[in-house]
This record gives structure tokens, C-alpha cells and sequence, in this order.
């Protein structure tokens, strides 16, 4: 029997300027995580991994979305089988591939269209698949994990691949060595659902269209972004040395604090001018700032998904304000595991 696991991620700042050659900042997300299964000699058991996901994670079996999303990875794997298969064995099954379901079993925790790469851990877990069965190289992981990304996304910068593979924080620019990010310091950093869903495919058109209509716009847009990358890294590695940063600390100087600040609020500023913050994302970030946050900004695509917040303290669970009522949802901390908070419901 063949299985893995892999992770989901968070983008700290960078987004959609990555995919015009800028760089971008991304972390995995070791609390939430796509695990497959596969069984060799006939169907697969599908006994849960653990109690939790046996309560939470959708499975295979159960989730449409899933299905489907098999089958637009299957579209990928064909085009690079049949573009890049250097074995005999390889361009034989490139035609007309799919993948054998019935001896699949997929559990994952990464919210479909939530921003946390949900579509890139499926790529990666079954390109690895691919290399179990000896279709691909090792060396091929990337390139065809990419190639089935490309399926969900139309384009793909190759980040969540990168980042999916390595489960190591990253420094990303498309087509350059990968960087390990080492942050000398670590912030409270937080992520909270906006409770809506939606579609980076569309949200990345939306953005390439609008830099198309407006290049002088959309280049100052993208310098602004930049800058938020540059603030973001300046104020995290603090200009220490390679070999101090591994021996991070949580002691936050308030300079450095002020200039992440400063980055997602640059970085919200681009989203907010791209037009990918909702009505119902920009209420859910009114608690969080309510709750003591001092800057938000979305991670991923936008119009949905998960919100990034930074806190200038951890944060109490749960969170409350006592002249509201109170509701829970998840957050998770970008360094640490998954935990339950509350926040307040405007009455």
C-alpha cells in the first residue's frame, strides 16, 4: 500500500504579483493536511486516519468535489504524460488516463476553494503516487504536480507545488531557485475563515484582465505589492545573519512589528483595488480587528477564503467581546496547530 501526506499553506504576501515574476513569501500549513491512500492489490480500506478526521475530513467516497477534482487532475497528468514521457511504460498510459478511484482513498482537512491549497496538496500527493508506481522520475515530482496544478488554475505560479513539496517556508519567484524563508522572529500571526468560498481561476483572471485594461494601474499595483514583500522580509529577518535565524525567538521589536503591519495593510490595499474582498470578508475582518488584531489582509486568490491576522500579542481562547454574542469557527495559527476561537456577531 501506497500513502502520503502533505500539507496545505498560507501566503503571507505576494500574491498574484508572483505570477509577473515577483516573490512572494509562503509557509506550509502542517495543521491541515491531504492524506492518500492507495491499495496495490485491490480496493482500498477506508478506515479513518484518526478520530478527528473521521469527524471532519471529507473523503473520497463521500465528496463530489473531490471526484471532480481527480478528474481535472487526471487532465494534467495526461498532457505531461504525453509531453514529457521519457519512459515506454509512461507513454502508454498517457492516453486517455484517469485515475482508478475505486482504489484511492483521500481524506483531507485543506477547505476546497479556501485559499490554503487544497488543489496543490491533491497535485503533489499524486504525483508521488506517480513515482510510487514508477511512471515518472523523482526528479519529475515537480514538474508534473505543476502540470496538474495548471488544470485546476489555468495558470499556476508553482508556489503551492513548491511550497506542498519542501513543507518548508519559502522565499518564491517563478523560474529562480527555491529559498528557504527563516524568519528571525516569529509573529502572531493568525488565520480565520471569511466563511466564503471561491475560485482562484476566476479571481486570477480578474486580475489579469485588469492589468490588461490598465497596465499603468496595474504595474503600480504590483509595486505596491512588492513592497509589501519587501517590508514583510525586512521586518522578519531583521537583518541578522543566516545562522542566528534558525535560533527564532517570539520577542517582537516594536519597529519590526510596525513594519509587518504595514505590509498587509499595503497588501489588503491591492486586494481591496482588484476588487477581491467581499462584503462578508470585510464584516469578519471588522471582529477580528475588534478582537485586538492590527492588520489583516486575505492569503491566496481573494474573494474569499481565509483571513490573515496579526496580532501584536498570542491571542486568548477563546476570543470574546462581552457586549456581543458569540459564535465559534476555527483559526489556525500559521506556527502552530489547529485550535478553536470566538469572535463577536454584530447584533
Amino acid at each position: 500500500m501506497f500513502q502520503t501526506s502533505i500539507p496545505g499553506k498560507w501566503i503571507l504576501t505576494g500574491e498574484h504579483t508572483v505570477l509577473r515574476g515577483e516573490r512572494a513569501i509562503v509557509f506550509p500549513l502542517i495543521s491541515k493536511t491531504l492524506r492518500l491512500r492507495f491499495m496495490d492489490g485491490g480496493l482500498v480500506d477506508n478506515k479513518p486516519m484518526n478520530r478527528e478526521l473521521a469527524d471532519l475530513a471529507p473523503k473520497l467516497e463521500t465528496h463530489p468535489m473531490l471526484k471532480n477534482a481527480l478528474s481535472t487532475a487526471a487532465k494534467g497528468a495526461q498532457k505531461f504524460l504525453a509531453d514529457r514521457g521519457q519512459k515506454k511504460q509512461t507513454k502508454k498510459i498517457a492516453a486517455n488516463f484517469q485515475f482508478p478511484m475505486e482504489k484511492f482513498s483521500i481524506e483531507s482537512m485543506i477547505p476546497i476553494g479556501s485559499g490554503l491549497g487544497s488543489s496543490a496538496a491533491l497535485c503533489v500527493a499524486l504525483a508521488k503516487w506517480f513515482a510510487h508506481k514508477g511512471y515518472i522520475y523523482e526528479e519529475e515530482l515537480f514538474d508534473l504536480a505543476l502540470e496538474m496544478e495548471h488544470a485546476f488554475h489555468g495558470k499556476s505560479s508553482g508556489m503551492d507545488v513548491a511550497v506542498a513539496l519542501s513543507m518548508q517556508p519559502l522565499e518564491f519567484r517563478v523560474g529562480k531557485s527555491l529559498k528557504p524563508f527563516l524568519p528571525s522572529w516569529q509573529p502572531n500571526i493568525y488565520l480565520f475563515d471569511s466563511g466564503e468560498r471561491s475560485s482562484t481561476k476566476v479571481s486570477v483572471t480578474k486580475v489579469m484582465d485588469a492589468f490588461k485594461a490598465d497596465e499603468a494601474k496595474g504595474r503600480e499595483l504590483d509595486l505596491q505589492m512588492k513592497q509589501s514583500v519587501d517590508l514583510a522580509y525586512a521586518a522578519l529577518c531583521s537583518g541578522q545573519p543566516q545562522a542566528s535565524r534558525s535560533q527564532a525567538n517570539s520577542d517582537q521589536p516594536e519597529t519590526n512589528l510596525k513594519a509587518l503591519k504595514q505590509s498587509f495593510e499595503m497588501a489588503q490595499a491591492c486586494y481591496k483595488k482588484w476588487d477581491l474582498i467581499t462584503p462578508g470578508m470585510a464584516k469578519r475582518a471588522e471582529l477580528i480587528l475588534r478582537a485586538g488584531a492590527i492588520a489583516w489582509k486575505p492569503t491566496g486568490s481573494g474573494a474569499g477564503g481565509f483571513l490573515l491576522a496579526l496580532f501584536p500579542k498570542p491571542i486568548p481562547e477563546p476570543i470574546s467581546d462581552e457586549k456581543s454574542e458569540k459564535f465559534n469557527f476555527d483559526y489556525f495559527s500559521g506556527f502552530a496547530n489547529h485550535a478553536r476561537c470566538q469572535l463577536p456577531i454584530d447584533n
